[in-house]
């Protein structure tokens, strides 16, 4: 069976995702020149389902990363304590926004001067609300079995791929 480019099987006959990393974005990753990743399945669907999604996600950030640099951005120069450093323009500036499961938004403006700390009161005194809580509970309760779902027919599809989950 012929692999997609970014599959490789190990000598374990464990899949891994590779992708070269383009010489320009190099200085990014700390000079490496490729990125590496286990896929941990022997199941030769399973690593091509998950290496054409990690392609897409590497490549998109890829082009990000791109971007910024033609944009001007130096990475190299990145100062965490000096915003004009930053990789952000007047655009990339949102407001805060909290969202509450089955509640709702809460959104701040940026121009009104200390509306984010309104926000976050705001967001705090809905959390110590019961109902809201009870809502935000029931929320959690679904996204739990959804993931419960979601790991029954991954385990169903890919027994092996289970049993490495299970050793680690």
């Amino acid at each position: 069976m012929r692999l997609p480019a970014h599959l490789r099987l190990s000598r374990h006959n464990i899949y891994y995702f590779r992708i070269v990393i383009p010489a320009h974005l190099r200085p990014l990753f700390h000079g490496r020149r490729e990125l590496l990743q286990s896929l941990g399945t022997r199941d030769p669907k399973l690593a091509k389902m998950w290496a054409y999604s990690l392609s897409a996600r590497v490549s998109d950030t890829f082009e990000k990363a791109t971007a910024a640099m033609t944009n001007g951005y130096d990475p190299t120069k990145l100062d965490l304590n000096d915003p004009s450093s930053w990789p952000v323009g007047d655009a990339d500036v949102r407001h805060l926004e909290i969202e509450i499961p089955g509640v709702g938004t809460i959104k701040s403006d940026p121009t009104i001067p200390g509306d984010d700390e309104n926000a976050i009161k705001a967001a705090e005194r809905l959390f110590a609300n019961p109902v809201v809580q009870a809502q935000m509970d029931k929320q959690h309760a679904h996204a739990e079995s959804e993931n419960a779902r979601l790991k029954q027919v991954v385990a169903e599809h890919s027994p092996e791929h289970e049993k490495c989950r299970q050793a680690v």
